[in-house]
């Protein structure tokens, strides 16, 4: 005859797994990553024009496999393995990676210029960031409306914009982690 007291166990960690999964928090960690590269990568917009591209050729595909890396450990911690999930996560921000690769390498080859590259890599952003919103995680729609709308003040602002943008986001980003972690306390 089972022990009802691990039966008991075994349904209270099921129970807990779900009450979690319907919040879908993501580990403020990333948040925090995604905060610092930002905040490096639109800074240096302003300061070292001539090393962004490379920054973010290297910064963004090493931010996302951290992300996979520390959203799948932490997902396999809590018992939360949900490989449809999990697969939706990465074709969103990879679709956005490629994109914003190709924006780049397109925008090498073809002559435009760093400036259009920018904006171009900052609406599909955006996008990306509301569109996971809608679809992932509600609490991305605001930071994609805060790119969005930081786009027009990038066209005005001609000195120290990307760097007044890249602090505006990365608030934007540590409020989200904050955000998450908070969630992630309460359904613990």
């Amino acid at each position: 005859m089972p022990d009802t007291n691990s039966l008991h166990d075994d349904l209270q960690f099921v129970r807990s797994a779900v009450d979690r999964s319907r919040h879908s928090v993501s580990p403020a960690v990333i948040w925090y990553l995604w905060a610092a590269i930002s905040l490096v990568g639109f800074t240096l917009i302003d300061l070292r024009p001539q090393l962004v591209g490379l920054y973010w050729l290297v910064a963004a595909p090493v931010g996302f496999i951290l992300s996979i890396w520390l959203a799948s450990r932490t997902r396999a911690r809590l018992g939360e393995i949900n490989r449809a999930t999990s697969r939706r996560w990465f074709e969103h921000w990879g679709a956005l990676l490629v994109a914003v690769i190709v924006l780049i390498l397109a925008g090498a080859i073809g002559g435009l210029d760093g400036r259009t590259i920018g904006l171009g890599a900052m609406l599909l952003t955006a996008v990306a960031y509301y569109t996971a919103g809608i679809h992932l995680e509600s609490k991305l729609r605001w930071i994609g409306l805060v790119m969005i709308l930081a786009v027009p003040a990038l066209l005005f602002l001609q000195r120290w914009g990307w760097t007044a943008t890249g602090v505006v986001l990365t608030v934007a980003l540590l409020l989200t982690g904050l955000t998450s972690a908070r969630e992630a306390r309460n359904a613990g």
